[in-house]
């Protein structure tokens, strides 16, 4: 008999979502760390997931699915939704050309530009008109179209 052949003992992951008021904490409540279930991905309140190590597919397309159809509150006595559930449309007009940028306020968007003007070496002057449309289901968030 061979007792160096190790046991596969690992259990499948449990992945449960929690609502700790910064979106859906997703962790994995078979593993823990430092005596916490292991945090697995984060969903903000924008429905980006962020994932943290290795997951299985099937876990990680039921986080995707997660994000993209829940509708959680934040908690049994707090009737708030956790994830924005309208955007409004903006135009930031940067010195080299405008673009769209979907936000859920105006100083949502004034962040959006910034990064974007420091990533893409764009003067950080530049103007964002409001156009008063809500859009429901954004193609995504901020500004992502490239130059």
């Amino acid at each position: 008999m061979n007792n160096n052949r190790k046991m596969n003992s690992r259990k499948p992951e449990q992945i449960e979502f929690f609502s700790l008021g910064n979106g859906i904490s997703v962790c994995d409540t078979n593993r823990e760390v430092n005596g916490d279930y292991k945090r697995v991905a984060h969903i903000s309140k924008y429905r980006e997931v962020e994932f943290f190590g290795k997951i299985s597919d099937e876990s990680k397309n039921k986080i995707l699915q997660y994000a993209k159809m829940a509708n959680p509150m934040s908690s049994a006595a707090q009737n708030d939704p956790v994830f924005i559930k309208k955007t409004f449309k903006y135009i930031v007009h940067f010195k080299e050309k405008a673009r769209v940028c979907y936000a859920y306020n105006l100083e949502h968007a004034f962040a959006e530009a910034e990064v974007f003007a420091r990533r893409y070496s764009l003067f950080q002057d530049f103007i964002i008109k409001e156009t008063g449309e809500f859009i429901d289901n954004p193609p995504y968030f901020g500004i992502r179209e490239p130059l």
